[in-house]
């Protein structure tokens, strides 16, 4: 009837509901107070002034493939594909990854991260299927919460209301990765540059503010020969992210490559493959070998002891320029030797960010 279809429209445009979080075992509904940006504070403060006398540290990076830094903390990142290429299965090996240590080549760089995963397109029982899959991968039981991840599923809620609760549920759980699939859905139109404009305005501040990587999904433009990401969100998106990776899938398998990176890109590709259970094969993630690998030129015996010589410690930026003057000539390169040196353990890092040569035999 006309009444119980006013009633129900109603239904829809309330906004007093609570975020549906998936819940393995009961669907529990949890009231988050979201708090609002103090723009005076901030002025007053001036914080946004950079102040050469501090020292900003270089970037997290919750992930490595191979040495190479992947998601970095307070970073946004972008995962593009054409509809049905396997875009929801990469991210369910980054996430697994992150939890549980490694997955294939990717390998965790900290300990406890914690993940939050925000769906705006499937429904509770998808969202809680793809869940459980990143449970069985971590070795988890698959009917219990863990307190280190978190999924939720806003697919009946408004713009409005998915925002608030995005913005709620960071601020609650403290996330260090949060997936946002897909980001489309925060915007009312996404070829409207304002508002599209004033989505990444929202995800920059949440990802600085509470230092968590925001990695979002975006269909790429439907045309075979165009593979941007779709409309002036996907403009926007590319902008502000950090990194963006592509997806794409030929028969069983599927191929990730890095096609933009601020800092230190990934040389090869990552492939995996679908197994019969809908799960990420871990033995197909392999990183090939590259010809000018990060690790074959940190294996040389006097590559780092010929800058420690004169001098016994570096501030990452002064390491960087002498490797510079040394004759490396990509700047990005330079840094991912300063990574790969740390990450192998040729360097030791102190937590004034001081850069010192390892004291152990091994230590070239």
């Amino acid at each position: 009837s006309a009444t119980a279809r006013k009633e129900g429209v109603m239904e829809n445009n309330r906004t007093d509901r609570q975020p549906r979080t998936v819940d393995f075992s009961l669907f529990d509904q949890i009231e988050t107070a979201v708090p609002a940006y103090d723009l005076d504070k901030a002025i007053q403060k001036r914080d946004y002034r950079i102040d050469l006398t501090q020292h900003y540290a270089d970037a997290e990076y919750l992930l490595t493939v191979d040495g190479i830094g992947m998601l970095a903390k307070g970073d946004i990142q972008a995962v593009k594909g054409k509809a049905k290429q396997g875009k929801t299965f990469f991210i369910t090996a980054l996430v697994a990854a992150v939890l549980n240590g490694k997955f294939g080549a990717l390998k965790v760089s900290g300990e406890d991260y914690r993940v939050l995963i925000v769906d705006t397109e499937q429904n509770m029982k998808n969202v809680a299927r793809n869940a459980r899959k990143i449970h069985r991968l971590c070795g988890w039981p698959e009917n219990e919460n863990h307190p280190r991840f978190s999924a939720v599923a806003l697919r009946g809620y408004n713009t409005d209301e998915r925002r608030e609760i995005l913005e709620g549920e960071i601020a609650l759980l403290k996330p260090d990765l949060v997936i946002l699939d897909g980001i489309k859905d925060l915007c009312r139109n996404i070829m409207d540059n304002p508002e599209s404009t004033d989505v990444l305005d929202l995800l920059s501040r949440l990802s600085q503010d509470n230092n968590t990587a925001i990695c979002c999904i975006l269909h790429e433009n439907k045309s075979s020969a165009d593979s941007n990401m779709r409309g002036h969100l996907g403009t926007e998106l590319i902008n502000k992210c950090t990194e963006e990776y592509q997806v794409t899938k030929k028969d069983n398998v599927i191929t990730i490559e890095q096609t933009v990176s601020r800092d230190a890109p990934l040389y090869d590709k990552l492939e995996f493959t679908i197994e019969e259970d809908g799960m990420p094969s871990e033995i197909a993630i392999a990183m090939k070998t590259h010809k000018n690998s990060i690790q074959k030129t940190i294996a040389k015996t006097d590559y780092w002891r010929q800058f420690f010589i004169n001098q016994s410690s570096y501030t990452r930026k002064e390491l960087h320029r002498v490797i510079m003057e040394s004759g490396e000539k990509n700047r990005t390169n330079a840094y991912a030797k300063i990574r790969a040196g740390l990450n192998e353990g040729k360097l030791t890092i102190d937590e004034k960010q001081i850069i010192t040569l390892t004291q152990k035999e091994d230590s070239i």
